[in-house]
């Protein structure tokens, strides 16, 4: 059968095993999972990452929850930010311990605080736990940063036989206005680059985007080495009266702020290509406004389809 592949960091790396493929990612440099350049580190960007970023909806917890055994004394999310996901393991999941980890000291500053959720500096490679010690492992849009082959090593190890690891994360908010969904696409194509492999002129991700927005669909060394593999999809969406609170989000990206870096460039300022954005997208929204039956202005609403995915691979 025709190979597939993907290209990351410049290189296709394609492995044949039988009928099937196995995709095998390297990145451009070391990330904030791994202890390199701390591209969330920036002022101000992970306070806004603890608002702005998509929370995962009761419809991700529950699959995971089916996947768990009935004794839940440990669990661990690897990339775990501002605790996006550690909390939730504690307060829905029902885990006694919860251990977060990350790399960058200024995300998990602004970590929520939670009893039997405790936050770790540390390294995705080399966790500071015994074997066999964790019934669920957790990484949510972290696992585009990872050496796959490394990181598999290393949970395979800290999990119990039979435990489960599950990798969430999220594809591009697709924005459902026509005009503002435009706009979007030519600020995280065109001038982000997303299309783009990473390395090359134009594009300002470190890691390459089509693995997250495909939801590592290509991505097969899942099967190659767990037992078993399920992937989902769930859909959520949010409606906003405004722009600001979308536009807060993308300024969380990683490669817009490397982007403000590259053209010497202030947030907020002239030349900010987020700004251009916003200010485009509420015209059109307030363009929009309706008159209410009692003479009142209502803003044009703006919804946002967050499409989420899951991978539950049991050990």
């Amino acid at each position: 059968p025709k190979l597939r592949s993907i290209r990351t960091s410049g290189f296709v790396h394609m492995f044949r095993f039988g009928k099937r493929q196995v995709i095998r990612c390297q990145r451009r440099w070391s990330s904030t999972v791994t202890g390199g350049f701390d591209l969330f580190g920036n002022e101000g960007q992970a306070a806004d990452y603890a608002v702005y970023r998509p929370q995962y909806s009761a419809n991700v917890f529950s699959l995971i929850h089916q996947t768990l055994p009935l004794e839940r004394k440990m669990a661990l999310d690897i990339g775990t930010g501002t605790g996006q996901v550690a909390v939730p393991l504690r307060t829905k999941l029902g885990f006694e311990r919860v251990i977060g980890i990350d790399q960058s000291s200024e995300q998990l500053s602004h970590a929520k605080p939670q009893e039997g959720v405790e936050y770790k500096v540390g390294d995705a490679y080399s966790l500071d736990l015994p074997d066999n010690s964790a019934s669920l492992i957790t990484i949510a849009q972290a696992l585009h940063w990872l050496d796959l082959d490394r990181f598999f090593k290393e949970v395979k190890r800290v999990l119990v036989e039979g435990g489960t690891l599950a990798v969430m994360g999220y594809s591009i908010p697709e924005v459902l206005h026509e005009k503002i969904g435009v706009l979007k696409r030519q600020f995280y194509f065109d001038t982000l680059g997303s299309h783009l492999p990473v390395g090359s002129e134009g594009c300002y991700w470190d890691c390459d985007r089509h693995l997250v927005d495909s939801g590592f669909g290509e991505v097969q060394l899942f099967e190659e080495e767990f037992k078993s593999v399920d992937r989902h999809w769930i859909y959520e969406e949010e409606t906003y009266s405004n722009i600001d609170s979308h536009a807060a989000y993308m300024s969380t990206m990683s490669a817009y702020r490397t982007y403000l870096r590259k053209h010497n460039l202030e947030m907020g300022q002239a030349g900010d290509p987020l700004v251009e954005f916003r200010e485009s997208a509420q015209k059109i929204l307030d363009s929009e406004k309706n008159t209410t039956p009692d003479g009142n202005k209502s803003a044009g609403n703006l919804s946002v389809r967050y499409p989420y995915y899951l991978i539950l691979a049991k050990n």
